[in-house]
């Protein structure tokens, strides 16, 4: 059951706060999520958040946490490999991320904890220790590894997507370097501009290939041995 309080504007919820912070978040960008622009959009006074959130971070968990509950984390229990479900799974969820690309820079910028990161975390782990061929089959220790492999790897790639965090090819610190003694770095660059330009998602494509090869395939059991 949803938790209401009565504020200063009438009746208010944790759920409601939260939906206008990530209005705010999807308007302003991160710096304008303050807690008299949340107040604003909800009609209530400003210090009826904090009869609802310790502070601003509890309330950016809330908001971070809430996008993550709207992945299609059915994805990872659907049909298929679990190598191909996560990486449907993990697609989805930065396609996600492109099209509501503040609510991105608040997970790159923002370690996140509630149920929605804790669901997913089950989910993940699940995929990976059930036996084959519903999972991977693997030891809950190394799946628990191989999901803090994923996950820094997901939360990494939206960092590296973020404007501020980006050098344009253009910029005085590009123009001051010297390329002659890094040819392979120069060429890679070069196809990497040009894939881009070719298929603005191949990149991440490919990237997801990478990361997800590290999902093992379960292999079909040995057949027992007929007995003469």
């Amino acid at each position: 059951m949803t938790e209401h309080r009565r504020g200063p504007r009438g009746n208010i919820s944790r759920d409601q706060l939260v939906a206008a912070a990530a209005g705010v978040l999807d308007a302003e960008g991160l710096h304008g999520l303050t807690q008299r622009s949340v107040a604003r959009a909800a009609g209530v006074s400003p210090t009826v958040l904090y009869t609802y959130f310790t502070d601003m971070d509890d309330l950016r968990h809330a908001v971070g946490d809430a996008f993550i509950q709207s992945w299609p984390l059915p994805l990872v229990q659907g049909e298929g490999s679990p190598r191909d479900r996560i990486r449907a799974f993990l697609e989805a969820a930065l396609e996600a991320c492109a099209q509501r690309p503040c609510q991105a820079e608040l997970l790159a910028t923002q370690a996140v904890v509630g149920p929605g990161s804790l669901a997913l975390n089950e989910g993940l782990l699940r995929v990976l220790v059930d036996e084959a061929p519903q999972g991977a089959g693997m030891d809950p220790l190394a799946a628990h590894d191989l999901v803090g492999v994923l996950t820094a790897w997901f939360f990494g790639w939206l960092q590296s997507d973020l404007p501020s965090t980006s050098v344009a090819p253009d910029s005085p610190q590009v123009a001051r370097m010297d390329f002659s003694s890094t040819p392979l770095s120069t060429l890679a660059w070069a196809q990497a501009a040009q894939r881009h330009v070719d298929d603005p998602h191949a990149g991440r494509g490919a990237a997801l290939d990478l990361i997800c090869s590290l999902v093992p395939e379960p292999t079909a059991a040995e057949p027992d041995p007929v007995r003469r």
